[in-house]
């Protein structure tokens, strides 16, 4: 890192706010959010974490923060309008690294991260506190990415073992990045065939992770 990236981190924040948060009143909870906060106040809110496993087959972990969350927050719309902002940024800055590693140039990953900023379908999704879990879930699914590629770069397993775990953690999460892994395997085919035979074993850990959650998503383990 040098004062260049933190220059461009600020002015990313400080752009993302600004267009987001600033010009209409954004410090409330939808409809939806409501439903699900009164949906978790019956014994859920006691469990431990292994425990969401059994009884939420359908995206443990999910349902394990939105708990968490009401548990700390109850319903102070503010604490949940700053964790928006919070979840948004972090998005945000790693969509722009992820720009930086394929692109290889920060003024055109700048550019490229406010476009996303500013694409239509993040209206939704950067104005409602609904969508602080597909946010975080998001980041990281992108950090994976940017882990494999880095690995593939760099050729440290510290970076693929990582990825594995966050990975991991984001389809129990949200699994709205499943797939990920056959882009990792379709990447490597078109620009790396030489060494097809050797990526294909390092991504099998993906793909036992996916067939893993498959299992578990349709209660091949608790019929």
């Amino acid at each position: 890192f040098n004062n260049e990236y933190l220059i461009y981190f600020i002015l990313i924040s400080f752009l993302h706010v600004f267009f987001h948060y600033t010009s209409f009143d954004r410090s409330a909870l939808a409809p939806d959010d409501y439903a699900n906060i009164i949906n978790l106040k019956g014994n859920y809110s006691n469990y431990s974490i292994l425990e969401f496993f059994k009884p939420f087959n359908d995206r443990p972990i999910s349902y394990l923060f939105i708990v968490k969350l009401h548990n700390y927050f109850n319903a102070n719309v503010n604490y949940y309008f700053y964790t928006l902002i919070f979840s948004s940024l972090l998005l945000l800055i790693s969509v722009f690294f992820l720009f930086i590693l394929f692109t290889r140039d920060i003024k055109l990953s700048f550019i490229l991260t406010i476009i996303y900023d500013l694409l239509p379908n993040k209206i939704e999704t950067f104005h409602s506190s609904i969508f602080i879990n597909i946010n975080f879930v998001s980041f990281l699914y992108i950090c994976s990415i940017i882990l494999f590629f880095l690995f593939y770069y760099k050729k440290k397993l510290i970076f693929i073992f990582t990825s594995y775990l966050i990975y991991f953690i984001a389809v129990f999460w949200y699994e709205v990045g499943f797939f990920i892994p056959l882009i990792f395997l379709f990447f490597i085919y078109l620009f790396n065939k030489k060494y097809l035979k050797y990526y294909s074993y390092l991504l099998m850990p993906f793909f036992a992770i996916m067939i893993f959650y498959f299992c578990y998503r349709n209660n091949f383990f608790y019929s």
